[in-house]
């Protein structure tokens, strides 16, 4: 299995930031507003290995077939049940177990989400504010190309997050300014309303809104499993024992005919 890694670090204009004067002010003017920095690193992170992911990743049928090749049958264009020779034994085990059986289906979601959470780590060193996300697959570029979807995908899903709440806070705002009279207040929601745009900006931007790479989704060259010192050790054990046990049988074998000749 090889590992495919891509570093991620804050993306500097990803909180949404209101200063406290203005946040305080709104709030007088019957508007709640996210008080100081709100950082979406942490959320991106733990997006990464979400059903709204696994959801988009659904969608790209080519990497479908490519992560479930076992199950998808390119002559007939379908997918199929794979064939599994222990299937009558792990029926009746499960009769045996009263375990209610559960019928085959074409990959999803769910699937999609099982491998993330298998085969995706991640790694985030807080004194640095850098983390490092890697997947392992016995194919490397499709390692690759899966962590770079997924990386993409999370990304996508929290810009569409914000975007959808900063225009909800930005129709709020501007007809609550239709409301009040007050200059002060007035004042507060038209700076509050400045923040939201500039957030709603920054979130159709395009550019990467929570988590920034650095650089692209890289491919390690040697393989992480198997091990080949830990291999080379269990082989050398294996056979040590398997050689012992040989030799012990060889042996009783040759005293027990001893035996049979001398009766």
């Amino acid at each position: 299995r090889y590992r495919a890694y891509l570093q991620l670090v804050p993306t500097e204009q990803s909180g949404v930031s209101v200063s406290r004067n203005i946040t305080g002010l709104a709030s007088l003017a019957g508007v709640s507003l996210p008080k100081g920095q709100v950082s979406q690193f942490p959320l991106a992170l733990e997006t990464l290995k979400s059903r709204d992911v696994a959801d988009a990743i659904v969608s790209d049928q080519t990497l479908m077939h490519r992560l479930f090749p076992h199950e998808w049958d390119a002559a007939h264009r379908r997918w199929r049940e794979p064939d599994d020779a222990l299937a009558p034994f792990k029926a009746a085990a499960k009769a045996l177990l009263a375990v209610p059986p559960h019928p085959w289906s074409a990959p999803g979601a769910v699937a999609v989400q099982k491998l993330l959470e298998r085969d995706l780590a991640i790694e985030e060193d807080q004194k640095r504010s850098i983390a490092t996300i890697s997947l392992t697959n016995a194919d490397p570029m499709l390692a690759r190309d899966v962590l770079a979807a997924v990386y993409r995908d999370a990304d996508a899903h929290l810009r569409q997050r914000m975007d959808a709440r900063t225009a909800a806070y930005i129709d709020y705002i501007s007809h609550k300014l239709q409301q009040v009279t007050l200059a002060e207040h007035r004042e507060a929601l038209a700076a509050a309303l400045a923040e939201q745009e500039r957030t709603l900006m920054i979130a159709r931007s395009g550019q990467p809104f929570a988590a920034d790479p650095l650089g692209v989704v890289a491919v390690a060259d040697k393989p992480v499993s198997p091990n080949p010192l830990l291999a080379l050790a269990a082989g050398t054990g294996a056979g040590i024992t398997l050689g012992g046990a040989l030799v012990l049988l060889r042996d009783w074998r040759r005293r027990r005919a001893e035996r049979t000749a001398q009766a």
